[in-house]
């Protein structure tokens, strides 16, 4: 059971940019290390940026060391019934509906739904974005009187009646891909609402 949960989403977002980065899935260590090596130099560069963003534009700033995600709770959940762990032990992949908006940290918004759009958070790979599975998890689950870390950013997840907004190094975004709204390691602010966790 402690094998499913323990940094979970170190593991998954870890993986998810080796794989991004490299379309063969066969690295041998040192392309692993030099990886590793990148990713830290990224996040280790983007730090000051993200500190100063939240600072400027939070509220009520606090720090994930773990992920290097800066956060904002704006409002608690008004339902907290949902459960992030199955009746198995498992962790849940909730399927939600959340308003959103994306932006660059110039401002820009490259994305946002402000009727709410369904999305599916999925534990491992694929779906979304590592830094959007941060924000949705929470840092640990309890089952059968254990307690085991998950590794999201806040202590209980996003439930419904939740509204955050946080800015995460491009590690946990997009990285060092690029596309037509969304420039290569680029950080990138959000604000999430969630409608409802099912």
């Amino acid at each position: 059971m402690k094998k499913l949960f323990t940094k979970l989403f170190i593991l998954a977002a870890s993986a998810a940019a080796l794989t991004s980065c490299n379309s063969k899935n066969d690295y041998d260590n040192s392309d692993y290390e030099k990886e590793i090596a990148r990713i830290d130099s990224t996040n280790k560069a983007q730090a000051p940026k993200l500190k100063d963003y939240a600072a400027a534009n939070f509220e009520n700033p606090k720090l994930d060391t773990a992920s290097g995600i800066w956060f904002d709770v704006i409002s608690e959940p008004a339902d907290d019934t949902y459960s992030y762990v199955s009746g198995s032990g498992s962790l849940t992949s909730p399927a939600v509906k959340a308003k959103y908006v994306g932006k660059l940290m110039n401002g820009t918004t490259f994305d946002s739904s402000t009727d709410g759009s369904d999305f599916t958070i999925t534990a491992g790979q694929g779906g979304l974005i590592a830094a959007w599975k941060f924000a949705f998890y929470p840092k640990s689950i309890k089952y059968n009187g254990q307690t085991y870390p998950v590794g999201g950013i806040t202590a209980n997840g996003l439930k419904k009646g939740s509204k955050i907004q946080f800015i995460a190094p491009s590690t946990l975004c997009y990285d060092n891909r690029s596309n037509d709204k969304i420039p290569a390691n680029s950080p990138l602010f959000f604000e999430i609402e969630v409608m409802t966790i099912q």
